[in-house]
């Protein structure tokens, strides 16, 4: 349980969402001239199953990617004909910084694969489309369909670089976009303008509507009971990829109250019961209570050094990333540690900005200055800059040895940015890990190997290239990710 399940929970309140027709939106605001044309950007890692083209009878055996091609281009087609300008934006960014969300999701993801599996064994019966697992080379598939509709229908197409959810939303305001469509919380908590949902996402037959469902910040926060400014506090006691549910599995207990009332409850009502314990937790605290006395409230006996570094760099990084906040890059300034609590609706007070502490510590980055990587990273035009996330690599070393040039560091660059290369390529030069998630295949088959396996040695001359191992040593450590 996590800020993840928000998204999930709000889902069955129908007074949250809006049905809207974003072609009828969009040639209302063509009809003024005064007005910029609807600027849509679609997160292409939330609408992976509907941009598949909802063809979910073959996709058990890999899919028609005829079909799911055909569809990307009705829909750029679409787009650009009804004066909607389409940016379609691909999750390129690694995980190490959301490891133990990536690998809960991968379980889960296994788990349900091996449902499926016993499921055509031993019944002889095709899963329906709520069992739909995304073919593994989907995104790669998407980002290759998307690249050629730019030239077609005017679609353009960008990759995330280091934390996809906030250059999401920062290349949302430096383009002055009117809507977002995904399906994620993240979005939610970090206080989206205009979000559509993904997964409502449907285009007529004969191309002449395109619906979706449009969330209600107001009616959002009014369900929270929350204002915005404490919605960052929500966040951290709910637990995500900062502070996951391990650090907080005490604190979620006392939320629950006594194992036998929820023992055999869903998943979804357990959470329910959850996020009403914190919101109630969060309401009785004082106005002017630090940061460090709400931690130790929360955790009790279990308070530890670790766990408030975790907690504050947890509420720091939804405090600092919220919409409606201006981003300042000042990459000399920090926050200090004794954070008061400001009253309600009302922003932070920071008793010394001199001080500084370690933002997110327990995980590793490539840079310290992600935010000015998100503050050059999607320019339409050239950025020869040095201050994106990977050209700051050219500084960094490998175990005394650098990464590489800064040229290609350059090139690596630009390519990743644009969509015109695999994201994996920047993984494996500047993280020196790849993530492999799983697939649909039989584990209790023993004849065949793992499909991680299937190409371990051309993946090898791959990364072998790439490193250069017959020039470094470095290659060694190459981390393989996999469930």
């Amino acid at each position: 349980m996590g800020v993840s399940d928000i998204i999930d929970l709000i889902d069955r309140d129908n007074e949250v969402y809006t049905a809207v027709d974003l072609i009828s939106i969009a040639k209302e605001l063509g009809s003024d001239k005064h007005r910029d044309p609807l600027r849509l950007i679609i997160d292409t890692a939330d609408c992976l199953h509907r941009l598949y083209g909802g063809y979910y009878n073959d996709w058990i055996c890999g899919g028609q990617w005829c079909s799911a091609y055909k569809f990307i281009e009705n829909f750029c087609r679409t787009c650009n004909k009804t004066g909607i300008d389409l940016i379609a934006i691909i999750h390129g960014c690694g995980y190490p910084k959301h490891q133990v969300e990536w690998y809960h999701i991968e379980s889960s993801r296994r788990m349900k694969s091996s449902r499926l599996v016993k499921q055509l064994k031993f019944k002889g019966v095709i899963p329906d489309k709520n069992k739909w697992v995304a073919p593994m080379p989907l995104t790669m598939c998407l980002r290759l369909a998307f690249r050629c509709q730019t030239e077609l229908h005017r679609c353009r197409l960008f990759t995330t670089i280091d934390d996809h959810c906030v250059e999401v939303l920062q290349y949302f305001k430096r383009k002055n976009a009117y809507g977002l469509l995904a399906h994620k919380s993240d979005y939610l908590l970090l206080g989206a303008p205009m979000l559509f949902d993904s997964v409502a996402l449907l285009l007529a037959r004969k191309f002449t509507h395109l619906n979706s469902r449009q969330v209600s910040m107001e009616s959002f926060y009014s369900r929270l009971g929350l204002p915005a400014g404490r919605i960052p506090l929500l966040a951290t006691l709910l637990g995500n990829h900062l502070l996951t549910g391990d650090f907080l599995s005490d604190f979620h207990h006392g939320m629950l109250g006594d194992e036998s009332t929820y023992k055999f409850a869903s998943p979804l009502e357990r959470f329910t019961k959850l996020l009403k314990g914190v919101i109630q937790f969060i309401t009785a605290l004082p106005e002017d209570l630090h940061l460090e006395d709400i931690a130790k409230t929360a955790f009790g006996k279990n308070y530890s050094t670790e766990m408030f570094s975790k907690f504050q760099s947890s509420y720091h990084y939804f405090e600092r990333h919220q919409f409606s906040k201006r981003v300042k890059h000042e990459s000399n300034e920090e926050i200090n540690s004794t954070v008061v609590l400001a009253p309600i609706g009302s922003q932070l007070q920071c008793s010394d900005r001199d001080s500084s502490i370690q933002r997110e510590s327990d995980t590793p980055s490539t840079s310290n200055n992600v935010d000015d990587a998100l503050n050059t990273g999607y320019d339409d035009a050239k950025d020869t800059s040095s201050d994106s996330l990977l050209l700051n690599s050219t500084d960094q070393q490998l175990n005394g040895e650098p990464l590489c040039s800064a040229q290609i560091i350059k090139v690596i660059k630009e390519r990743h940015k644009n969509g015109l290369m695999c994201p994996e390529i920047a993984h494996i030069m500047f993280q020196r890990q790849i993530w492999l998630c799983s697939g649909i295949e039989d584990e209790c088959n023993n004849e065949l190997p793992a499909n991680s396996f299937v190409f371990r040695e051309a993946r090898s001359y791959i990364y072998g290239m790439l490193l250069d191992i017959s020039h470094s040593t470095s290659a060694g450590n190459l981390v393989l990710c996999l469930i």
